[in-house]
C-alpha cells in the first residue's frame, strides 16, 4: 500500500463558482431565460384616477367602481399592460403588471374622502409614472377646474362622469367632456343606478377601446 497521504476532496458547496465547461454551460442556460420586462417597459402604461370621495358611497357607486375596475384589469392583455391606480383621497398603488393582485387591492378603496382633488391626483400620478394614457372617473365637480395647458401636461386622458340618477350636473359634465376633448381622450357618462358601469368600464382597456369609435355602440352601453 502506498504511504502517500490521501488529500480529502473538497465538498461541493451550493453557490460555489463554476469554472471551465460548467461555467460555459451555466452562462448558456442563464442567457436563454428571457428577462421579464418591468412595468415601465410595457407597451400600455395606464393610470386610473379613482374617486374615493364621500359622495361615492351613495347609490352603490363605490361598489360599482370596484367591479368596473376589476373587469377593466381582467380585460387588459397580460405581458403588454401595466396599471397604476391613484385614489384621490388615499395612497396610490404603483405601476404594476400584476393585474390580478391589483384587482384584489382595489377593493380596499373606501369612499371616505372629503374632497375631489382630481387634477392634483393626476399630476402626481403622471409625475411618478411614465404613462401612455390616463383614465379618471368621478361623480361630481372636482376641487379645481382650471384646464389651461392641460393638453401638453397630461397627454391622452379618458374621462367618466358617474351622474346622479335623481338629476344632472351640468358643470361636472361640461368639465369632464372638455377635459377629454382637450387631450384627445374619450368621454363617457354613466348614470348611477341605471348604466352598467360594472361592465362598460372595460371598454377603455387597450384591446377594446377601439369599439368606442362607434357612436351607436357608445350610446348603447350608456343607456
Amino acid at each position: 500500500m502506498s504511504n502517500e497521504i490521501m488529500k480529502p476532496i473538497a465538498p461541493f458547496r451550493i453557490g460555489a463558482q463554476r469554472t471551465g465547461l460548467a461555467a460555459r454551460k451555466s452562462a448558456q442556460v442563464d442567457s436563454s431565460v428571457p428577462k421579464e420586462p418591468s412595468p415601465a417597459e410595457m407597451e400600455h402604461r395606464i393610470g386610473i384616477v379613482f374617486d374615493d370621495s364621500g359622495s361615492m358611497a351613495s347609490s352603490n357607486k363605490i361598489t360599482d367602481a370596484h367591479a368596473g375596475v376589476e373587469e377593466f384589469l381582467r380585460s387588459c392583455e397580460a405581458g403588454k399592460t401595466a396599471v397604476t391606480i391613484a385614489p384621490m383621497c388615499s395612497d396610490a398603488y404603483p405601476l404594476t403588471t400584476n393585474l390580478p393582485a391589483l384587482s384584489i387591492l382595489v377593493k380596499n378603496i373606501r369612499a371616505l374622502g372629503d374632497s375631489t382633488p382630481l387634477l392634483r391626483t393626476l399630476r402626481r400620478m403622471k409625475k411618478e409614472s411614465n404613462l401612455t394614457r390616463a383614465i379618471v372617473f368621478s361623480d361630481g365637480i372636482p376641487d379645481s377646474t382650471n384646464l389651461d395647458g392641460i393638453t401638453e401636461e397630461f397627454g391622452i386622458v379618458d374621462t367618466i362622469l358617474i351622474s346622479s340618477q335623481y338629476g344632472t350636473n351640468d358643470a361636472a359634465r361640461n368639465f369632464m367632456r372638455s377635459f377629454a376633448e382637450r387631450t384627445g381622450g374619450i368621454f363617457l357618462e354613466f348614470k348611477a343606478g341605471q348604466s352598467n358601469f360594472r361592465t362598460a368600464f372595460k371598454y377603455l382597456s387597450p384591446g377594446l377601446r377601439y369599439m368606442l369609435a362607434d357612436k351607436s355602440f357608445v350610446e348603447q352601453i350608456q343607456k
